[in-house]
């Protein structure tokens, strides 16, 4: 904003200062400041955009690809047969769009797409309004039958101060704009980091009588899924979870606490069992099981 404060520092000089002056020569110098020092703002805006404009364009590219990343990448982890391949582009596809959220939010905290849409449109204003004031001028003088007189300065003189008055009243809506949205970003950013670190207090409380590596003490399951015909989509559910809708023939479940278990496998609405089985979970260990699903019903 320095650069906007230098701009807007120098006004028109007082009406006495063109009082004793020739009225072409005062026209003249009145026209000219008025016309450089709205220039001087217009230019800074129209290089300002070009800044924001990279910025806000690389951001949504980036998170546009990062999203469609996050999307194709479980789909993809379904024809891998082994659980590491699959876990691992499955995380990859978490990690994808949760990068795609983070770009997001940097956007909205440091104003990128929100100062080139306010720039664009401030300036736009600034350059209809430097049309207008080029037009009233022109229309005065053409207007006038005689040679321009002291009062004729007078007029174009408070023609160029509103001029003048309104590009800075433009500059300043502008600015204010800027700062709600600075503290807006602010508020944003410590939401961010207080969600960050408000998982890590209750794990350290958590995990500090333990003298374990907290990965020893889980286990995770994987599910094969056999059709007697056709694939159908299904509802499976660990103990007494909600069934979750599933289509793929492959299906895993992480974290899971170490001892018995029983996974249930539901028609597509969740109301009847198809299958059940009861199986061990191991201290960082894989269950690997195999469930034969029934004909679909008609």
């Amino acid at each position: 904003m320095g650069a906007k404060q230098d701009v807007t520092a120098e006004l028109l000089p007082d009406w006495d200062h063109y009082i004793a002056s020739e009225p072409s020569r005062a026209l003249a110098d009145i026209y000219q400041r008025a016309g450089a020092r709205s220039q001087d703002i217009r230019n800074w805006y129209w290089r300002s955009i070009q800044s924001k404009r990279r910025a806000s364009l690389t951001v949504r590219i980036l998170t546009f690809s990062l999203v469609i990343l996050g999307a194709l990448l479980p789909i993809f982890a379904g024809l891998f047969e082994y659980y590491q391949q699959r876990l691992y582009l499955t995380q990859a596809g978490v990690g994808a769009l949760a990068l795609a959220g983070l770009l997001q939010a940097a956007d909205r905290i440091f104003g990128w797409s929100s100062g080139w849409i306010r720039y664009i449109s401030t300036v736009t204003e600034m350059e209809s309004l430097s049309r207008r004031f080029e037009a009233d001028w022109s229309q005065y003088i053409l207007h006038r039958h005689q040679p321009l007189q002291q009062d004729d300065v007078r007029a174009l003189f408070d023609l160029s101060r509103h001029y003048l008055a309104r590009t800075a009243q433009l500059q300043k809506s502008e600015t204010r704009q800027w700062v709600s949205e600075f503290a807006t970003g602010n508020e944003l950013l410590g939401e961010l980091i207080q969600q960050y670190q408000a998982p890590s207090q209750p794990s350290e409380s958590i995990s500090a009588p333990s003298t374990t590596q907290p990965g020893a003490q889980l286990g995770a399951v994987n599910v094969k899924v056999e059709f007697s015909h056709s694939p159908y989509c299904y509802a499976i559910a660990i103990d007494d979870a909600a069934p979750i809708r599933c289509c793929a023939q492959t299906w895993t479940q992480r974290h899971l606490a170490l001892g018995a278990h029983i996974i249930k496998i539901y028609n597509e609405q969740g109301n009847e069992v198809l299958a059940q089985q009861t199986f061990y979970v191991s201290a960082a260990q894989i269950a690997e099981l195999s469930i034969a699903l029934p004909a679909r019903s008609t």
